[in-house]
């Protein structure tokens, strides 16, 4: 039950987020409109990170649905990710006269970004797939 309702609390925090995102995109939105300049890339990873906060949630209900959050959990980001291209490609196209490209400092932060991100997520999994074969051992 105690497992149930943790994931129906981290279901209630990615929704707010995905609120609080939803305000922040239609802000650049309004931005974008008044002739501000974004670098190349910039809707397509708004749009990766709102698919994401959708996504979670809905994964969590999917797994609790069938009974196992932690099948959810591995749909979650997947279908959000899924979801976010689209969602990322069309705000790119649809923003495409309001995109510059990368100065150099911007595509070397980029780099390092995407270094930290994989190596983040390389760890994150080691550790939850050792924590649930440790407690698959007690």
């Amino acid at each position: 039950m105690s497992l149930v309702l943790a994931a129906v609390f981290l279901a209630f925090v990615l929704c707010v987020l995905s609120i609080f995102l939803a305000n922040v995109v239609k802000k650049r939105v309004a931005d974008t409109a008044n002739g501000g300049m974004y670098p190349k890339g910039y809707w397509f990873g708004m749009g990766i990170a709102f698919g994401l906060l959708l996504g979670m949630p809905l994964g969590i209900a999917i797994g609790i649905y069938l009974g196992n959050v932690a099948i959810g959990i591995a749909i979650g980001p997947a279908l959000g990710i899924g979801f976010g291209t689209v969602i990322g490609y069309v705000l790119e196209k649809k923003h495409v006269k309001n995109i510059r490209p990368l100065t150099e400092d911007e595509a070397r932060l980029q780099r390092v970004f995407i270094v930290f991100t994989i190596s983040v997520l390389i760890l994150g999994v080691t550790v939850l797939f050792s924590l649930v074969y440790l407690y698959g051992l007690i």
